[in-house]
């Protein structure tokens, strides 16, 4: 109920402030509602792609923590399920409540939904152990350095793209600060631009490009192309 609470408001704040910055600027409550109204769904749409970012990341660490706690597990026993009762605790739960005579099966439909290659692997070789035995640290291998290298490449990226948002909303900001600034430096030629109509419309069409870049900005931000997904 909260959660669902605060995704409304986020929207609902964003339409606010944008009203009051356009009919500040545009000296029009009409293309106020209108930049504020355009603001609030753009913010929606990116609530939708946050949300599928913040459960892609949720799947990496809860896979890179089923990997690196199984193998270590796996040093004290042959028996997989032994392993997974002992981590189990640890684990994310959507690996919990997995009887023996299910784990398999269970854990490559956790791999399916999880969408990451270096997992389904993991999950793919976990599988031939339970089948035909072997080595488990050397199966493991290969499929563990790859689970661990995708969650550090993530972060990596993640990071980098996280400051390059910072430097664009920064640029964002500064480019309605100069609007701003020229309402303020020439205030009655400024008013006499915006009270005609023509120039208002004008105004607002740079105002709703500029922000739809700076929509395409932090949607690329939000985006998880990561190698060898």
């Amino acid at each position: 109920m909260k959660q669902g609470l605060g995704k409304m408001l986020v929207p609902l704040i964003g339409f606010v402030v944008a009203l009051f910055i356009a009919w500040f600027l545009l000296d029009s409550l009409l293309l106020g509602l209108v930049y504020g109204i355009a603001i609030a769904l753009g913010i929606m749409f990116l609530q939708k792609q946050s949300a599928k970012k913040k459960r892609f990341y949720h799947n990496i660490e809860s896979a890179y923590n089923f990997v690196n706690l199984m193998n270590i597990q796996m040093l004290s026993t042959n028996s997989t399920y032994e392993a997974y009762e002992g981590v189990a605790s640890y684990l994310d739960v959507d690996f919990s409540n997995i009887n023996s005579t299910d784990l398999v099966n269970q854990l490559s439909i956790i791999a399916d939904e999880y969408n990451i290659n270096s997992f389904k692997m993991y999950i793919s070789t976990f599988q031939i152990y339970e089948n035909d035995g072997g080595s488990f640290k050397e199966m493991q291998e290969i499929p563990t350095t790859l689970c661990q290298k995708t969650k550090i490449y993530y972060d990596e990226l993640s990071q980098k793209k996280f400051y390059k948002l910072v430097e664009i909303s920064s640029l964002f900001l500064l480019w309605l600060a100069v609007i701003a600034f020229l309402k303020f430096s020439i205030p009655d030629y400024y008013a006499n631009m915006m009270s005609d109509m023509r120039y208002q419309f004008i105004m607002l069409g740079i105002m709703l490009i500029g922000s739809f870049l700076y929509y395409l900005a932090f949607r690329e931000y939000l985006k998880n192309k990561i190698r060898g997904m």
